[in-house]
């Protein structure tokens, strides 16, 4: 039998992240071994220096190969933070399929722009903070600009003069879109909204909002818009524009679209070296991804760099496991009797063959082995296949089951979900419901395949990502983006479906991007809203209502996974109490083999 202390370490050793998502690459690095793909983290970060070099164009593009496993989202994280820490600026794009990429590009953009990482404010409000002190502006005006304190036109004026005076050229041709910019920045999410809708080329202000703050009536073409970002961006800083769902793109298109999809993906991607400024395009993929791309890149102008690597040394594989268990030693106040407990050192013998993500894969399998035996059993061979006769958890007894039903019935009929249906707390609220629902229906499933992404943290373009792998090593994945819209006014309307959008590629074509826009509120009257709402249909989006029942159980169900009662998952199966909601009965489909 597994002692206290024991118990309680491998329980936290559970935790060991195995499956990485895109939302990580804008966390801190927490651990990071030089000595692993070196090479590649070499080559990025010498790629980057080119572009900070530069006062204009962009260097060769970048293109790192490695199989499923093989550290690339934790590449991106490192250079994530790499960039930062130089004052320059990281963004990363979503899928882009070639057909509608500088709208993509656009979107990327703006997405990345409210994003942190590394910096305490967003880029945005770095970026502006960093123009005004080229341009020696008041402080009390850079606050206003960033977002900081309200702003006013005549504080826009004041601001687009500065930068005009500072760099005439670019403060001259982009003058609109750094209004547009500085508006997204704003407290006030009406003026936030006007910017965004603007940059996003979605519809034509109407005349008292232009006259306001001195936009122009007609908008600029998506290429014109991203490229005016990006000459912007480089008056204070080199960018690095990451691409790393080139793999997904190609795995969920059909054979017949693939020869097209590639052609226009390649020339896409040249063109962001061509057009963007001070930019670093670094394209992460399997090395069969850049195969069927690399025909549609001539000329040289994007490079293949380097290859990330398996582990290259056992003495490395066992420092990297000892890095990841250590801090969840610490929070289990535990003291191993060996860095890597209950991996005994000598497994790390067969580890050269593996790549990090199956090593930390393999060390999760054992763990669970060890708690699911009620023994700690140390692993002396990675490549030993587990005892067949450990025993299976036993099903929680009938009246413990009844209790937690209970409990869950009482949470529900208590929830307050309000907020989540609130247009100014539904960003905040929205997410954490949508997320624990998903993750009981992914549970009650059963089968392994579905994996609940976590959103984006901020201004979110989906509160909630559900993933079905098809195939791992392909990255054949069905994604469901879901995403509440309460907000009654037809520019929020229009921005926040657009992002929506933009985050999940939506492509009638493609089966397997499928985004869910949550409404119950009449929607905006108006052309343009009526517009975008058709489009939306068309690409294959679904609208559809909310009801506060469904959110009440997924707010019982977040307290229970955050509980992580042992009984749940038989609860869980046997009630699918997400999976009756009416809101997963008609995206997701009714749950199968209820019990009675």
């Amino acid at each position: 039998m597994i002692e206290h202390d024991q118990r309680r370490a491998l329980t936290e050793l559970r935790r060991l992240d195995r499956a990485p998502t895109p939302e990580d690459v804008w966390t801190d690095v927490d651990v990071h071994l030089g000595e692993l793909n070196e090479t590649a983290g070499t080559a990025v970060l010498t790629a980057f220096e080119e572009a900070e070099a530069r006062r204009t164009g962009s260097p060769l593009g970048l293109v790192v190969e490695g199989r499923r496993g093989s550290g690339r989202t934790h590449l991106l994280r490192w250079a994530r933070e790499q960039v930062q820490q130089r004052e320059g600026y990281f963004f990363l794009m979503g899928v882009a399929d070639g057909r509608a990429f500088w709208p993509g590009i656009v979107h990327t953009l703006l997405r990345g722009l409210r994003r942190s990482g590394h910096y305490r404010h967003t880029q945005l409000a770095m970026f502006l903070e960093r123009l005004g002190e080229r341009a020696e502006l008041p402080t009390t005006l850079r606050r206003q600009i960033r977002g900081q304190a309200p702003l006013t036109p005549e504080a826009l004026d004041a601001f687009v003069t500065g930068v005009r005076t500072a760099d005439p050229e670019a403060g001259r041709d982009c003058r609109f879109t750094l209004r547009a910019l500085v508006l997204l920045a704003a407290a006030d999410t009406d003026v936030a909204d006007l910017g965004e809708t603007w940059l996003l080329s979605l519809a034509d202000p109407a005349p008292a909002d232009a006259e306001q703050w001195g936009l122009p009536r007609v908008g600029k073409s998506e290429q014109d818009i991203a490229v005016e970002i990006s000459r912007l961006l480089a008056l204070t800083g080199p960018s690095m524009v990451a691409a790393d769902q080139i793999d997904v793109v190609l795995a969920q298109s059909d054979s017949g679209r693939t020869p097209v999809i590639v052609s226009d993906l390649g020339r896409g991607l040249l063109d962001l070296r061509e057009k963007l400024f001070r930019t670093v395009t670094v394209i992460v993929c399997l090395p069969a991804s850049w195969e069927r791309v690399r025909p549609g890149t001539p000329g040289g102008r994007l490079r293949q760099e380097t290859h990330l690597r398996r582990l290259p040394s056992r003495e490395l594989a066992e420092r990297l496991i000892a890095a990841r268990f250590a801090p969840l030693f610490e929070a289990a106040a535990f003291t191993p009797p060996y860095p890597t407990w209950p991996i005994r050192p000598e497994a790390f013998d067969g580890a050269l063959d593996r790549t990090p993500r199956e090593l930390i894969e393999r060390a999760d399998e054992h763990v669970r082995y060890c708690l699911a035996r009620d023994e700690v059993i140390g692993l002396t061979d990675l490549a030993a296949h587990r005892e067949s006769g450990a025993p299976a958890p036993l099903p929680a007894a009938g009246e413990h089951l009844s209790r937690l039903a209970g409990r869950l019935d009482r949470l529900a009929a208590e929830a307050d979900v309000t907020a989540a249906l609130d247009p100014r707390t539904e960003d905040a609220a929205m997410p954490g419901l949508l997320t624990a629902g998903l993750r009981a229906w992914a549970i009650e499933r059963g089968d392994g395949r579905f994996t609940v992404r976590p959103p984006e943290q901020g201004s979110p373009s989906a509160h909630a990502w559900l993933c079905e792998t098809l195939d791992a090593e392909s990255r054949d994945e069905t994604h469901w983006y879901f995403r509440g819209l309460a907000h009654p006014g037809a520019r929020a309307v229009q921005a926040r479906l657009s992002r929506l959008r933009g985050l999940a590629g939506l492509d009638p074509a493609v089966s397997r991007r499928r985004a869910i826009l949550l409404r119950n509120g009449e929607w905006p009257a108006g052309p343009v809203s009526d517009r975008v709402r058709q489009e939306f249909l068309d690409l294959g989006g679904t609208v559809t209502t909310i009801e506060p029942d469904d959110l009440r159980v997924f707010a019982a169900l977040a307290v229970l996974l955050d509980e992580d009662d042992p009984a749940l998952p038989d609860l869980l199966r046997a009630r699918r109490p997400a999976g009756r909601t009416a809101l997963f009965t008609a995206v997701l489909g009714a749950p199968a083999g209820l019990a009675s």
